[in-house]
C-alpha cells in the first residue's frame, strides 16, 4: 500500500511539472515592445556610467552582448516579459531576480577586462540552461 502511494505521488509531481513546463512555453511573446528601446542608451555626460535597455523572456537576452570599458559602471534597465528570472555574472559578484512581466533597474561596476558571461539565475523552465549573454569589458 506504502509503495502505491509513493508511486502515485511521484507520477502527480512529474505531471505536474510537465503541465507547468508546457504552460510556461505557450506564453511566450515574439517580439519587443515598440515603447522599450533595446541596447545602449545615449548618455550625456562624461561620466562613466552606461546605461542599456534589455529584453528578456523565455530563453533569451536581447541584447545577447554588451560592451563597456573596464571600471564604468553598468546600469540595467531589464524589461521581463514572461515568467520570472534572472541576472548573474559570477565574476562580478551580481545576481538579480527578475520578477515577472515587470523591469527591474540595477547597477554594478566592470572592474577587470575580459569576456564575461551572464546568464538566467531562475530556472524558467526547458530552454532555462541556454539562457546566457556575454559582457565584454574592454
Amino acid at each position: 500500500m506504502k509503495n502505491y502511494l509513493f508511486d502515485t505521488l511521484k507520477i502527480i509531481v512529474v505531471l505536474s511539472f510537465i503541465g507547468g513546463l508546457i504552460f510556461l512555453n505557450t506564453n511566450n511573446n515574439k517580439v519587443a515592445p515598440q515603447d522599450f528601446q533595446v541596447g545602449p542608451i545615449s548618455n550625456q555626460s562624461n561620466t562613466k556610467v552606461k546605461q542599456f535597455n534589455m529584453i528578456v523572456k523565455q530563453f533569451e537576452f536581447s541584447p545577447k552582448q554588451i560592451k563597456v570599458s573596464e571600471g564604468d559602471i553598468v546600469r540595467l534597465t531589464i524589461k521581463n516579459l514572461d515568467v520570472a528570472h534572472g541576472f548573474a555574472i559570477n565574476d562580478f559578484n551580481v545576481n538579480h531576480v527578475l520578477p515577472a512581466r515587470k523591469t527591474t533597474t540595477f547597477e554594478f561596476v566592470a572592474g577587470k577586462k575580459g569576456a564575461y558571461r551572464f546568464y538566467c539565475s531562475v530556472v524558467c523552465g526547458s530552454g532555462h540552461l541556454s539562457m546566457v549573454g556575454q559582457l565584454i569589458v574592454e
